[in-house]
């Protein structure tokens, strides 16, 4: 059976129970996060662009009406808290069983000088990779394989039949996780 590829841009999900890859280029700060259901075969990558959502933080009373409109607007994976949850979601609606979910999560780089505020530094990259395990720790998702921090930026390719992530580095080559 043929392979085609989706690409994953900055903020969005992936979904495949195919045997399609999903694609994410130029991951810098960005953290890819692949979740994968070795049962069914089903998974799935978030492009996560940054650590927290104010708003979903915010809405505690009618969270599912706002996971609702932030998957409608079309960028349910700008933030690691959110856009997890969306995916989570989506992969139960195609049918994956949760508490057999693995991740492989990819990136979060130092790219650029840190941000100084108020003289403290923001990492976004590492920030966004706290949010990531904490998302992750909370669902209790396991993480089987990562490629995260340095300083190089990476593509990512899930291949969501078999689980496998294909990371290339921009000046250390491919690996496989």
């Amino acid at each position: 059976m043929r392979k085609t590829d989706k690409t994953v841009n900055l903020g969005e999900i992936g979904l495949s129970k195919t045997h399609s890859v999903l694609s994410c280029y130029g991951l810098g700060s960005c953290v890819a996060v692949a979740l994968f259901d070795p049962e069914t075969k089903i998974g799935g990558l978030a492009h996560v662009v940054l650590p927290e959502d104010a708003e979903y933080n915010l809405n505690m009373g009618n969270k599912e009406a706002y996971l609702l409109l932030i998957d409608l607007l079309g960028r349910p994976a700008k933030f690691a808290d959110s856009g997890l949850t969306v995916m989570l979601n989506k992969l139960k609606e195609c049918g994956a069983k949760l508490h057999n979910l693995q991740a492989k999560v990819v990136g979060g780089a130092r790219v650029l000088p840190p941000i100084s505020l108020n003289s403290l530094e923001l990492d976004i990259g590492k920030q966004n990779e706290i949010a990531v395990k904490r998302q992750l720790e909370r669902y209790d998702i396991p993480i089987v394989a990562s490629d995260l921090g340095g300083s190089e930026s990476r593509t990512v390719k899930f291949h969501p039949a078999d689980g496998a992530v294909e990371v290339w580095r921009n000046w250390s080559g491919k690996i496989v996780i």
